[in-house]
């Protein structure tokens, strides 16, 4: 929140918990109208509790105005597919040669409700499998990002990135008789 680009990564094999860090209990990211966290709750919905009650207090005393955006994206099969919109998003590159995301949809958040309905959009967007070590086994790799704009009251823009990774497991060693063939390919292709 204070002009930095940050990423946080999930990696590890399939199994390891990855998901679960990252999102919490299967669509159990609250226990009360108070919005208080579960204990159990994965590092995305204290995120989104974190920076809005942050934006709070920041707008106090630094920030004029605080424009809060998000976007979910899932990377399956070596295609970008944009969870909010269901649209393929395609890789660019633009004249600095920096990656452009053309397609990618960012949504407005201004609530705790509004943030946490829409990390749950994503997550029960994402494909899911068995791979005959978890009946449920997410598939693909799962980028969420928060991009906060602001200005502070010196009338100084300031912008923030945050993306939070959840990658496809990591398996080394396939069992064909229990792995698709779409399966292997997506395996083979993340470890490039």
């Amino acid at each position: 929140m204070d002009g930095e680009n940050v990423c946080i990564f999930a990696y590890g094999q399939t199994g390891a918990g990855k998901t679960h860090t990252m999102e919490g209990p299967h669509s159990d990211f609250l226990v009360n109208d108070q919005m208080e966290i579960h204990e159990l709750s994965g590092i995305l919905p204290r995120t989104a509790v974190y920076i809005l009650t942050e934006v709070q207090r920041l707008q106090k005393y630094i920030y004029d105005e605080i424009k809060i955006e998000i976007s979910a994206l899932e990377i399956y099969l070596d295609q970008v597919r944009d969870l909010f919109s269901d649209q393929q998003v395609e890789l660019m590159t633009d004249i600095k040669k920096q990656v452009q995301l053309k397609g990618q949809t960012w949504r407005i958040v201004s609530d705790i409700a509004d943030f946490l309905n829409s990390i749950k959009l994503s997550a029960q967007k994402r494909v899911f499998g068995s791979n005959g070590i978890n009946s449920h086994s997410s598939r693909s790799h799962h980028v969420f990002q928060i991009r906060i704009n602001g200005t502070d009251k010196l009338r100084k823009p300031r912008q923030s990135l945050l993306n939070i990774v959840d990658l496809a497991g990591s398996e080394r060693r396939i069992n064909h008789s229990q792995v698709s063939e779409k399966t292997v390919s997506k395996s083979v292709n993340s470890q490039r």
